[in-house]
């Protein structure tokens, strides 16, 4: 609560965070310069967005000489208000990167590959999306089983090479078990010792996510 002038305060002794929202109904001028009280504490690249009380074309204008990303007036409604935060950083050169959902059990046994499985094929088939089950937990994962297939490579071929992946290599070990449903599968081979860094994790899974829109992860806690 409190507004601009609330916001001067509490940041300048305080970093800024990559964005700020203001709601005001002060008047244009003393607006203003709360506003530009509050530019002085910002740190660079923080984003201002104001909600204000009137559709006012000249308080706008002066708002976005000052460096001021969005006014909204209100009332906004919860998707408004979430739509507009998102085309600030909305990126139209940016190439498109799919989602990432994750089950992960509390320990083994309790079904959360069963349902990380159950949810992939349902958002294939009803969504008519495209959707990549990969499977985190090497020695004992149930992907190729539950989908009933034995693929020769998998998700630790991946792992162990992250560097090597692109299109054509990921396309070679993905199993397809339907017309939009994959599995990155795990090797479930338990006279091994492998060793997963976070960082192979995250170029694999980036990867994945540039060519599909939904990639589902299946894991467990030890």
């Amino acid at each position: 609560m409190g507004g601009a002038s609330a916001a001067v305060a509490h940041y300048q002794d305080s970093p800024t965070p990559n964005l700020i929202v203001i709601e005001t109904s002060l008047p244009r001028a003393q607006m203003l310069a709360e506003l530009d009280r509050l530019a002085n504490c910002c740190d660079e690249g923080t984003k201002v967005v104001v909600i204000g009380r009137l559709n006012d074309v000249l308080r706008y204008r002066e708002l976005l000489k000052r460096g001021v990303s969005e006014y909204l007036i209100a009332p906004i409604s919860p998707l408004q208000l979430i739509e507009s935060l998102s085309n600030l950083y909305n990126n139209p050169d940016t190439d498109p990167v799919g989602n990432v959902i994750a089950f992960i059990g509390a320990k083994g046994g309790v079904g959360s590959s069963t349902v990380c499985h159950n949810t992939a094929w349902a958002m294939s088939e009803l969504l008519k999306t495209n959707v990549v089950v990969a499977y985190l937990d090497l020695a004992f994962g149930t992907t190729g089983l539950d989908f009933n297939q034995d693929p020769v490579q998998g998700i630790a071929e991946a792992l162990q090479s992250p560097e090597r992946l692109d299109e054509v290599l990921l396309d070679r070990l993905l199993t397809k078990c339907s017309e939009r449903l994959s599995i990155f599968a795990a090797p479930v081979v338990l006279d091994r010792d492998y060793e997963i860094s976070p960082d192979a994790c995250d170029l694999v899974l980036d990867i994945v996510r540039q060519n599909v829109p939904f990639v589902e992860i299946a894991s467990q806690r030890r």
